[in-house]
């Protein structure tokens, strides 16, 4: 499979395939181009040969870039911001004040993440540099971003998937930038996962964020895994409902032990993702690696309350 060419996929809104660790339409940033220029989600380490050349190949300067909007500290999602701030002059990164602290000193997160994936995982990411302070701007629930022409981009705290997440409605798009809420969607085929790989997952808090964000009617959502959706009340209420589920699921096989959790869990993964068309790498990245690190996930939120 190979990569989505960069495009516009909505105004002052490009889509760029970061083509990251190696898998075609797994993780996509994007450029928001107002007056100054914002991108969502920088990626790991090693995407970023492709995404400074899929930069320029937009006809945008990698050094012109002003923020690096990080959706929540997720390597995948930020791990290439500290290297690629050495492109940038003037540029900061925005994130999450709860992520912060592990952003400007990453040592004691990177050996957790360590000891949760490995170190074949931790070697595809490449180095991770720490954020100066003074390049890092700390943002909380109700902050507004202006990028000028119309893009004022309001911070949604949205924790769930990580006490850090963030979303971000474009008030011109009136689109919603989701980072993993909603977990990842298969957007051709309005298919979400309600995949739990964090520490600090949390299935209720996920389901009161979601719920935050569809009585704000956007009308795009816009998804890191992996495109855009128009589609945007069908696709939230899919993810509560799977969410919803997948978690009682977990629940009542933990109630058998912690090692029947993942058999039921792969299992549903399965059927939920029968109707996808692209059965591509992110598909398979899904079912082998996802997967069961959800099924670890489900298991630490149910044994944390008491349940397992």
């Amino acid at each position: 499979m190979e990569p989505l060419p960069s495009a516009k996929v909505a105004d002052d809104l490009f889509i760029i395939d970061t083509a990251a660790y190696g898998r075609p339409r797994f993780l996509a940033s994007y450029i928001i181009a107002g007056d100054k220029i914002a991108l969502v989600d920088c990626g790991p380490t090693t995407c970023l040969p492709r995404l400074k050349t899929e930069v320029k190949r937009l006809g945008f300067n990698v050094r012109d870039i002003d923020y690096i909007i990080i959706t929540h500290i997720h390597l995948d999602h930020y791990g290439g911001a500290g290297s690629l701030l050495e492109d940038l002059p003037r540029g900061k990164v925005v994130m999450h004040q709860r992520g912060a602290r592990h952003a400007i000193n990453p040592g004691p997160m990177l050996e957790r993440t360590r000891a949760m994936v490995g170190d074949e995982a931790m070697a595809r990411e490449g180095p991770i540099l720490p954020i100066p302070a003074e390049r890092l701007m700390a943002v909380e629930d109700g902050d507004v971003l202006d990028l000028g022409k119309g893009h004022r981009l309001q911070v949604l705290h949205t924790p769930g998937h990580t006490n850090s997440s963030i979303c971000l409605l474009d008030e011109k798009l009136k689109g919603l930038f989701v980072g993993d809420i909603l977990g990842p969607c298969f957007t051709a085929d309005d298919v979400t996962v309600p995949l739990a790989p964090s520490g600090d997952f949390d299935v209720d808090m996920s389901i009161k964020s979601i719920q935050r964000m569809q009585g704000i009617k956007a009308e795009l959502l816009v998804f890191p895994h992996f495109g855009v959706s128009r589609k945007a009340d069908k696709v939230m209420k899919h993810s509560v409902k799977g969410l919803t589920e997948w978690s009682e699921l977990a629940r009542e096989a933990l109630r058998q032990g912690p090692d029947k959790v993942l058999p039921v869990l792969n299992e549903r993964a399965k059927r939920d993702m029968a109707a996808i068309r692209d059965k591509g790498p992110y598909y398979h990245y899904i079912l082998d690696e996802a997967v069961p690190l959800s099924a670890a996930g489900y298991t630490r939120y149910f044994q944390r309350r008491g349940q397992g």
